[in-house]
This record gives structure tokens, C-alpha cells and sequence, in this order.
């Protein structure tokens, strides 16, 4: 949501004390109606003090984020579908897409299962998430402090209007908690560490950093390139598993499974799994299985905003941006553009 309640929006001042920098006609009558309806102006449209620019909260990530290019107010946050990619995403996209354009370049097959746990704030094992924090190192002192803010944590549900007797609630971390994500976090870390004890499959990758990351002959050398291996990708509580070989995937889906099951975590089933072949080969869907389920494959798929999908080219991307953009345009038709003001 976006707060609309700001001082510089009050009163006939409506443009804020940093100026119009250099507005015409048409944008000071985009201001005069924006004020009538209540709508916000992000800093795109005219200057405001970097404390007072709008911001949005995404439900997913709990950070707040600078709007650029967005006019919203409260009846039309479904309207609100083109946002800024946010900096904690930026580098997993980067690095997703590196993964699949240079698995494209030296002919190696790429496969990804991209994983969703259900309700997984809501289903942590409060128990076990106090054990996992003395064995990471915290503090018994800041583990009491933490564990008396989740302590005897009632609520009640409201249904067409009638509350219900208050109810004890005793897993999960609190939604919205500043403390949630990085709670959630040591828990996932401890389950990974547990499913992937033994063997941890994934794409082995060789990098320099003395400025001859592009020369395939100095890649060749062995005194100066370090090596690594590529598991997965984690972004809150999604989990991208990334391997070379169907055989390898599944054995990781596996053990990804189990570690879940132990830490009393639930993999949603609407699970997906997309293939990449190397260029010039002919595609053959892979079976994954996970708890009796098989997997579904999808030739693209929405990864933190940003589309992927089979081949490195972005036309899926640029023909998803569009059509957001068209939406989130559409959706105004009727509370802005078409008023007689504008004609």
C-alpha cells in the first residue's frame, strides 16, 4: 500500500515545497486532478525531499521500495502492477540468467526446479527453531528474548462480521515481524545443511578475478582460476535447485524432501521444473518426482518478476513488461483518462 497521508499533499500546497522543475500546462493539470482524487505522485513526476519519496511495501520481500513511473490510490492497488526490480533481487536474476546463457554457450543441458514451501512462515516449528539458534551461536540471552515474543501469542478470526474465541498460536514466526525473515532464514539454513549433508549436486563453475575472466586461454590455466559449485538460488522462502543432469535433480529434489519433512516444513505442489538443452538439440521433458507427485514442466517461467525460459533470448520479458504495462494503464481508463478534463 501506498501512504497517501503526506504533508506535502495537504492544504492547496498540494506540489510540495521543492517546486514543479519546470512543469508545463498539462503538468500542473495532472497535478490539480491527481490532488482531486487523491492520488500520489511518485518522484518521477515532480521534485520531493529524498525522505518524503512514495514507497511501497511488496507483501512478499517486506521491504519498502521507491516507486518510479506509478500513480495509485487506495480503490486501485490491484492497478499497481508494474514495479521496480528491488536491489535483493537484482543480483539472483543476474545470476539465473548467467547460469542459463553460459550453459547455452559451452552445449550443457541446464536443469531447474523452481520450489515454493506453503505457508512457510506460518508452519516454523517454534521448538526447533530455538534449538537451531543455540546451535548457530546466538546468544542465550537474545534466543529467551526472541522466544518470549512468540510465547503464549493468541488470535482470533473474524468471519462475515463475528469474532471468534481467541486461540493459542504455537508455530510459525509473526508476519511482518521485523525478525521473521532472518528467523526464517537460520531455520532454512539448518534444513539445507541437514538434506545436503552427504552429497549436494549441482553446476560446477570456474571464475578468475585478475581481469581474464573473458579470456577462454587464461581460463585453461589452472594457478589462477578458482572453482565453485552452484546448489541453488534462495530468495526468502523460495528455493531454485539448479543441476546438469535429470539423475542429479532428482536426488536433490529428494534429499530437499526429506530435509523439509525433518524441520516440519510442506513443498507446495505446484512445483515446476524447467529444462534447458544446449542449442541444436532436440528437448525431452524430464520426470521429476517428489512425495508421489510428478512434476509439471513449463517452457517460461516468472522468476522474481523477470521471465525465463528455455532459450537465453528476452522476448518473453520484454513481451510480459508490455503487457503489465498495458494492464496497469487499462485498469485508469475509466478514473483518469477518459474524464472530460483530459480531452
Amino acid at each position: 500500500m501506498v501512504n497517501w497521508d503526506n504533508p506535502c499533499w495537504r492544504g492547496d500546497g498540494s506540489a510540495g515545497p521543492h517546486g514543479l522543475a519546470g512543469f508545463n500546462g498539462n503538468g500542473l493539470l495532472l497535478l490539480r486532478i491527481c490532488a482531486e482524487l487523491r492520488l500520489i505522485l511518485s518522484n518521477t513526476f515532480f521534485c520531493l525531499s529524498m525522505r518524503l519519496k512514495a514507497t511501497w511495501v511488496y507483501p512478499r520481500s517486506r521491504h519498502r521500495h521507491h516507486l518510479n513511473y506509478v500513480l495509485a490510490r487506495r480503490p486501485d492497488q490491484q492497478d499497481m502492477l508494474v514495479t521496480k526490480v528491488t536491489p535483493e533481487t537484482i543480483d539472483l536474476i543476474f545470476d539465473a540468467r548467467q547460469l542459463h546463457e553460459k550453459c547455452q554457450e559451452i552445449q550443457t543441458d541446464l536443469y531447474s526446479t523452481f520450489v515454493d514451501l506453503t505457508k512457510a512462515f506460518h508452519t516454523v516449528n517454534r521448538d526447533g527453531l530455538w534449538k537451531v539458534m543455540q546451535k548457530f551461536g546466538c546468544p542465550e540471552r537474545f534466543t529467551h528474548m526472541v522466544r518470549q515474543l512468540h510465547d503464549g501469542m493468541t488470535a482470533r478470526v473474524t468471519d462475515n462480521g463475528a469474532v471468534s474465541e481467541a486461540f493459542a498460536v504455537i508455530n510459525g514466526v509473526k508476519q511482518g515481524y521485523v525478525l521473521a525473515p532472518t528467523l526464517f532464514s537460520i531455520l532454512f539454513s539448518a534444513m539445507l545443511m541437514d538434506a545436503y549433508r552427504d552429497e549436494h549436486p549441482g553446476i560446477r563453475i570456474a571464475y578468475r578475478t585478475d581481469g581474464h575472466l573473458l579470456s577462454s586461454r587464461h581460463m585453461q590455466t589452472t594457478t589462477r582460476v578458482s572453482k565453485t559449485t552452484v546448489h541453488n538460488l534462495l530468495f526468502a522462502d523460495n528455493c531454485a535447485l539448479k543441476t546438469v543432469t535429470e539423475e542429479d535433480l532428482q536426488r536433490s529434489m529428494y534429499r530437499f524432501a526429506a530435509g523439509c519433512a525433518n524441520f516440519g516444513l510442506t513443498i507446495s505442489t505446484a512445483k515446476t521444473v524447467m529444462h534447458q538443452p544446449p542449442p541444436c538439440t532436440e528437448y525431452n521433458a524430464p520426470r521429476i518426482n517428489v512425495n508421489g507427485a510428478q512434476l509439471k514442466n513449463v517452457e517460461t517461467f516468472a522468476y522474481l518478476g523477470s521471465m525465463l525460459s528455455r532459450n537465453t533470448r528476452i522476448d518473453d520479458e520484454v513481451a510480459q513488461r508490455i503487457s503489465k504495462a498495458s494492464q496497469a494503464y487499462g485498469r485508469l481508463q475509466a478514473s483518469v483518462w477518459n474524464r472530460a478534463v483530459f480531452e
